[in-house]
């Protein structure tokens, strides 16, 4: 294992390797979250060029219509508004606005929600 340069050993903080600090902070500063979108975009592109099916994607959202009265939906990331006629949840890259009458959250995990109701549409916000 490399020594940490005295300067980072009295600050307590482990030093980036110069490549990698170039990665996280180049221009625009954003370090991690940065990376994290260059890394998603490059998994999105990976998908399309390898022209697999979107679903394999980890943040795409996935939903189930059972006909009008039931839905199911998959990878969520939270409820933002709810009532008995308009339920919005986050997807990821849109808002899930599900619209009807007498809707009900029957199960909600991190990951899953159960939607039940007579639904009327259901529509994509960007």
């Amino acid at each position: 294992m490399r020594p940490m340069p005295p300067k980072c050993r009295a600050a307590g903080q482990a030093s980036l390797p110069r490549r990698a600090h170039r990665l996280l902070y180049r221009t625009g500063g954003d370090g991690v979250a940065g990376l994290k979108r260059k890394l998603s975009q490059v998994g999105q592109d990976a998908l399309e060029r390898l022209e697999l099916p979107v679903n394999i994607a980890a943040d795409v959202a996935r939903i189930e219509l059972l006909g009008n009265r039931e839905l199911y939906m998959d990878r969520h990331r939270g409820v933002l508004a709810y009532s008995t006629e308009e339920v919005d949840v986050n997807g990821g890259g849109v808002v899930v606005r599900i619209r009807g009458e007498g809707l009900q959250l029957l199960v909600m995990t991190e990951q899953e929600l159960r939607l039940t109701g007579k639904i009327a549409g259901i529509e994509l916000v960007e």
